[in-house]
C-alpha cells in the first residue's frame, strides 16, 4: 500500500537579492552590471515556485522587499529566523549567484547549455556536518540527472569569510551559488527545473530507503 506522502517544505531566500546576470541586463536594454534592484536573481521566484510545484514541493519565498538592501547576512538574519520559527521546512536554500564568468559557471551538454551549481557550506557552527551532508547529498543528486551540473560542495571557514552564513538556524540550510555573471536566463531556468527535480529525488530516496 502506498502511503500518501505529506508534500516536503522549501524555504528561499536571497541574502545578496541585487546579484544580478550580465546577459539578462543585456536583453532588456540596461546597462550590463553585476547588481541590479530590479532584474536580478530574485526574478527567478516564480520558475522557482513553480518548478517545485511541480516535483511536488511546497516554496514559501522570502521576498526581497522585506530586507530591502539585503546585502548582508546579518540584516536577512531576522527574517528568515521568524519564518524558521513559524514553519517546518525539509530544506532552506539561501540562493546567490556567483561571481564566476561563463568558463567556470557554464555546463554544455549538447545543443543545452546550463547555469552551474556551486553549494556553499559554513563550517564555523555547530550544525554544519548535518549542513554538509545535506549538500553532498544534492550535489550527488543534481549530477545524476546532468553529470557536472554541480561544481561540488565547498566548506568555507577561517579569516575573510562569513563562517556561517545563517546556516545555524537550520541543520537544513545550504547556499547555493546559481550560475555566474555570464549565465543567461535560458541557462538559468534550466538549472532551477533540475535543482527541483534533485531536491525532490533527494527527499524521495531518503523515503524509499
Amino acid at each position: 500500500v502506498s502511503e500518501i506522502l505529506e508534500p516536503k517544505k522549501a524555504f528561499v531566500y536571497f541574502t545578496h537579492s541585487h546579484e544580478a546576470f550580465k546577459p539578462m541586463l543585456a536583453a532588456k536594454g540596461d546597462k550590463i552590471a553585476t547588481y541590479h534592484p530590479e532584474n536580478n536573481i530574485t526574478s527567478f521566484q516564480e520558475q522557482i515556485t513553480s518548478q517545485f510545484a511541480f516535483h511536488q514541493l511546497e516554496t514559501d519565498i522570502l521576498g526581497p522587499e522585506t530586507t530591502g538592501d539585503a546585502r548582508q547576512y546579518n540584516s536577512i538574519r531576522p527574517f528568515v529566523q521568524e519564518a524558521l520559527a513559524h514553519d517546518e521546512y525539509d530544506i532552506v536554500l539561501d540562493l546567490h549567484r556567483d561571481a564566476v564568468k561563463a568558463d567556470i559557471a557554464t555546463l554544455q551538454v549538447g545543443d543545452e547549455s546550463y547555469a552551474k551549481i556551486y553549494i556553499v557550506v559554513g563550517g564555523e557552527h555547530a550544525n554544519h556536518k548535518w549542513n554538509e551532508q545535506l549538500a553532498n547529498n544534492l550535489s550527488i543528486q543534481l549530477n545524476k540527472l546532468v553529470p557536472g551540473i554541480s561544481r561540488g560542495v565547498v566548506v568555507k571557514s577561517g579569516k575573510g569569510v562569513n563562517g556561517v552564513y545563517n546556516q545555524d538556524l537550520s541543520k537544513n540550510a545550504i547556499l547555493i551559488e546559481l550560475g555566474g555573471i555570464d549565465s543567461t536566463e535560458v541557462e538559468v531556468n534550466r538549472t532551477i527545473a533540475i535543482l527541483a527535480k534533485a531536491v525532490s529525488n533527494l527527499f524521495h530516496q531518503q523515503i524509499t530507503s
